[in-house]
């Protein structure tokens, strides 16, 4: 009977630790300078809005920002132009995502389309960077 308690014991543990370390979500972010910063490495929020790995980030103090609507606002204390004459403005290489025409930027040799949607309603896709980056218009 000890024998099964330990077995048990251990068991118990071990499928603890496993579905903790599911849980925790893991994202690369880069910040390049105050006013360009790259997300990477989210495959675990493969199929759920960009907003998720990023309030992630935010949880773990890796990035602060603030939205309205899905509109990146500021991010890291550097915040939108009143007359939007500057703004935060999102890159993918997600070509489902991303539309080139509207802007582009080179990342790591791979080429960065303007993102076609806001934080809160761009899905992640495996494999694919995210680049924040302040602009002026």
């Amino acid at each position: 009977m000890k024998k099964f308690a330990f077995v048990l014991t251990v068991l118990t543990a071990v499928c603890a630790t496993l579905f903790a370390c599911g849980v925790q979500k893991k994202f690369t972010v880069l910040k390049e300078s105050d006013t360009y910063i790259v997300i990477s490495e989210i495959d675990d929020f493969a199929g759920k809005p960009l907003l998720e790995a990023m309030q992630a980030a935010k949880d773990k103090g890796e990035l602060d920002y603030t939205i309205e609507g899905s509109m990146v606002t500021s991010m890291n204390g550097v915040e939108n132009a009143a007359d939007y004459s500057s703004c935060w403005m999102i890159y993918t290489d997600d070509e489902n995502f991303s539309n080139t025409a509207w802007g582009e930027i080179e990342y790591d040799g791979k080429t960065c389309g303007s993102a076609s949607k806001g934080v809160s309603e761009l899905i992640v896709a495996s494999g694919k960077i995210y680049v924040f980056v302040y602009t002026e218009f």
